[in-house]
């Protein structure tokens, strides 16, 4: 419902409704998409957590493509390092270079 107002929330913003943070309105929309969203991924930081989530994102800034990654996982590192250059051209499948 946000993105055609066009606003970032109805509520309250999503990303400030995980870790423990959750609005106590429990009705507010973003409250409950938190709730879902870690009904099926698992509570943040919990042995239930996935192990790895790709968050895909818009902006208006000019940043081109970007990847943010912890640097304490070595499979969102290795994945950041084939991707980084699949872009420049180095090629790999799904890249940019001329084989």
């Amino acid at each position: 419902r946000a993105f055609p107002a066009p606003r970032r929330f109805i509520d309250a913003d999503l990303n400030r409704q995980f870790a423990g943070r959750r609005s106590e309105d429990t009705q507010q929309l973003e409250a409950v998409r938190a709730a879902e969203i870690e009904a099926q991924l698992g509570p943040k930081g919990s042995a239930q957590a996935c192990d790895v989530v790709v968050d895909l994102h818009t902006t208006t800034s000019n940043m081109g493509c970007t990847l943010i990654v912890n640097s304490y996982c070595q499979l969102a590192l290795r994945a950041a390092a084939y991707l980084t250059q699949a872009w420049a051209g180095g090629g790999g499948e799904g890249g940019g270079g001329e084989s």
